[in-house]
């Protein structure tokens, strides 16, 4: 990166010169010429920068408007994947995504648990799934990804915490820990 900005600081230099010389061998008196040019871009330099502040500042509050995340897909998740690649045995199976009722992690794997009460080996840790995942997937536990749309019931339990049950064939219980538990108190809010 150094090698580019120095060769273009060169170029930049050199093409100056040149155009110096250019002036000089025209009869130009360049002194002048270069105090015109420079009292004209003071006259305009006002102008250019209340122009890149109102751009800019119009950029940056689109861009952190929620409604604009919404519908430029910024959800945090990089693109919007349909399936999933997931190990049964020996083969290599796509997944729907929205037959995917949570990912959960145990014993330093990833699994992704189905609808059917079927569990895949996922190649994928949590974090990189949180990353890619739509929006309906939600972090509830250092080691479950929930899939809201499988959402049966949310139990409170002692101590604040809370207790995911999934509308599954197996209706599976998922705790909630206490530093996501927000994602959940989301969820029941209007």
């Amino acid at each position: 990166m150094k090698k580019i900005t120095i060769r273009y600081l060169v170029l930049s230099t050199v093409s100056i010169l040149l155009f110096v010389v250019l002036l000089y061998s025209l009869g130009v008196d360049v002194p002048s010429f270069f105090q015109m040019i420079f009292s004209f871009l003071r006259f305009l330099l006002p102008f250019f920068l209340g122009g890149f502040a109102i751009y800019f500042g119009f950029r940056l509050l689109k861009s952190s408007s929620p409604a604009y995340d919404k519908a430029n897909n910024k959800s945090g998740a990089e693109t919007s994947i349909l399936k999933i690649a997931v190990r049964s045995g020996d083969k290599i199976l796509l997944l729907p995504l929205d037959r995917i009722a949570s990912f959960y992690a145990l014993h330093n794997y990833v699994y992704a648990y189905t609808d059917e009460g079927n569990e895949y080996l996922v190649e994928h840790t949590l974090s990189q799934l949180e990353a890619k995942l739509p929006r309906n997937f939600l972090r509830v536990h250092r080691s479950s990804i929930v899939n809201e749309d499988y959402i049966k019931s949310i139990e409170r339990e002692k101590g604040g915490k809370h207790s995911i049950t999934l509308n599954d064939q197996k209706n599976k219980s998922i705790q909630v820990s206490q530093s996501y538990g927000q994602t959940v108190k989301k969820l029941t809010e209007l």
